[in-house]
């Protein structure tokens, strides 16, 4: 009996120390996983950020680009009407050229519209695919009440082992 309690507070000490210290194997495995955890939290974080910049980005350069394709019409539409003035021209065939215009710039804006929308379409779902990503992240917990059960079981295997009967030595 006394072998099996000198074994109890060995095993106990042992514990307690890994505890503190964290110098067993789960303690460097748990601090690994955490790490590995960590890290690519900081990594879909650090895309979801590329991606909600870039976004921005598309949606500034539509407007920008938006713009340069209506000055482009109205410089296009002016030149129209300076080369009819110049020429002498009047009558439905100026109205013809500065409709045409108008008609590209549509079509132009129609088509940034549509780049935009698919690149928004795929950043939008890198984000979320990220997003997804990061909530089936999970840690895993170390508590002190699951390695003092981890340890009970311990000490049950080898006074098991040992050939003592643990149960009769709590009165049991």
């Amino acid at each position: 009996m006394s072998q099996v309690y000198s074994m109890a507070v060995q095993e106990g000490f042992s514990a307690l120390e890994q505890m503190i210290t964290g110098s067993n194997a789960k303690s460097r495995a748990a601090f690994n996983a955490a790490y590995a955890n960590e890290s690519a939290r900081i990594a879909g974080r650090n895309r979801m950020n590329a991606a909600q910049r870039n976004l921005a980005a598309i949606r500034q350069d539509k407007i920008l680009t938006n713009k340069s394709i209506q000055i482009k019409n109205t410089q296009a539409q002016a030149m129209t009407k300076l080369s009819a003035a110049v020429a002498g021209v009047t009558g439905n065939s100026v109205d013809d050229v500065s409709q045409q215009h108008d008609t590209n710039t549509a079509f132009a804006m129609a088509n940034t519209e549509r780049q935009v929308e698919q690149l928004s379409e795929q950043f939008l779902a890198t984000i979320s695919g990220t997003h997804m990503q990061l909530n089936t992240i999970q840690d895993k917990k170390i508590t002190v009440a699951g390695e003092l059960m981890d340890l009970g079981g311990r000490f049950m295997q080898a006074a098991a082992a040992d050939g003592s009967n643990v149960l009769k030595m709590f009165g049991g």
